[in-house]
């Protein structure tokens, strides 16, 4: 039996636990480039699968902690974000147990920065000449910022854009918008991936697996948009760099 437990320790210990913990946090969401930490401890697991595969007592016990794992992921997401799913152990296929984490961990863990400012570039994109007529009024064309952007820009439209940058977004994060639309905006793309569409059937797709979005979904998606801080100014800076290069240049 110390065996056992000796090999399950070399699957896991409290660092993963925290490492996954703190990934949902805040300040880890906001780094550059997340660890698949996920990712590190399938590697174990498979490695220690093979070595084991004939010794069903290890068998056992190593599944029983990728499930602990798991488990545990999930409730902080569903925590973190205000959503509620129906991923059983018990109502679903194993593989597809994990499938299912799995994608939400992409979506909102290691995707979570790449997916907000998408979010907010394409509403900007979508929404352009709706922002154009609120704001330009407001345009201090003498400037010098506004002056040097209409060297670099096609027109005084595409500027009021760029120098509204943060008013806009103030005004996305703050319009009671229903969160079941921003969830689908967030995994809808011409060409769904895998996990994306694993998240629709979790969500939106009539089986036993519907799930809820919750109303403080759209606040908790936006939370680092929603005071100033750092990450926020971070977050600005790449939104108006990702407006930037969709917006027409003189020489184009």
């Amino acid at each position: 039996m110390y065996y056992v437990d000796e090999v399950v320790s070399r699957l896991s210990d409290s660092i993963l636990y925290e490492n996954l913990r703190e990934q949902v946090d805040e300040q880890i969401l906001m780094s550059y480039s997340p660890s698949n930490v996920l990712e590190i401890f399938k590697d174990r697991y498979n490695l220690i699968k093979l070595k084991y595969s004939e010794d069903d007592e290890v068998m056992e016990k190593i599944l029983e902690e990728k499930f602990s794992i798991y488990e545990s992921l999930l409730e902080d997401i569903e925590t973190k974000f205000d959503l509620t799913t129906n991923i059983g152990r018990h109502e679903i296929l194993d593989d597809d147990f994990f499938l299912y984490i799995d994608a939400l961990y992409k979506a909102f863990i290691l995707d979570y920065k790449e997916k907000l400012i998408d979010f907010i570039v394409s509403d900007i994109n979508e929404n352009k000449e709706d922002y154009i007529e609120n704001f330009k009024s407001d345009l201090n064309r003498k400037s010098i910022q506004v002056k040097s952007l209409k060297r670099v820009f096609k027109s005084i439209d595409e500027v009021v854009i760029i120098v509204s940058v943060r008013d806009i977004v103030n005004g996305i994060i703050n319009t009671n918008t229903n969160s079941e639309n921003i969830m689908k905006s967030i995994i809808s793309t011409d060409e769904m991936e895998s996990s994306l569409a694993l998240i629709n059937e979790i969500f939106f797709e009539e089986n036993e697996l519907m799930g809820m979005v919750g109303p403080e979904f759209y606040t908790n998606f936006f939370k680092p948009l929603q005071s100033e801080s750092e990450n926020r100014n971070d977050l600005i800076i790449q939104i108006t760099n990702e407006v930037t290069k969709m917006l027409p240049k003189s020489d184009d």
